[in-house]
């Protein structure tokens, strides 16, 4: 949840997804869907707002490694690359 005027405002709810680990992967969508509030989500990047529910790779929650590892290229197309594959399995 984000403030904006008159009140505040859900981004993002019940998202779900999978990245095979070793792959270069495109997050595709319509101006305004929330493709790069959900990587800075992912990333640990987002100081805005109120950011509930879990973060899990591979069915645990994120490692303190994980945003140092993560990176993504914001533009008209956000990409997530990350460094090393075997990082999804600390």
């Amino acid at each position: 949840m984000v403030p904006v005027p008159g009140g505040i405002r859900r981004l993002l709810h019940d998202v779900h997804g999978y990245i095979k680990p070793g792959t270069l992967t495109a997050l595709m969508g319509a101006s305004g869907a929330g493709k790069t509030t959900a990587l800075d989500v992912l990333a640990q990047r987002k100081n805005i707002g109120v950011i509930t529910g879990d973060l899990l790779v591979d069915g645990k929650p994120l490692g303190p490694s994980f945003a140092r590892n993560t990176a993504y290229g914001a533009s008209s197309v956000p990409v997530v690359v990350p460094s090393e594959a075997d990082w999804l399995l600390e």
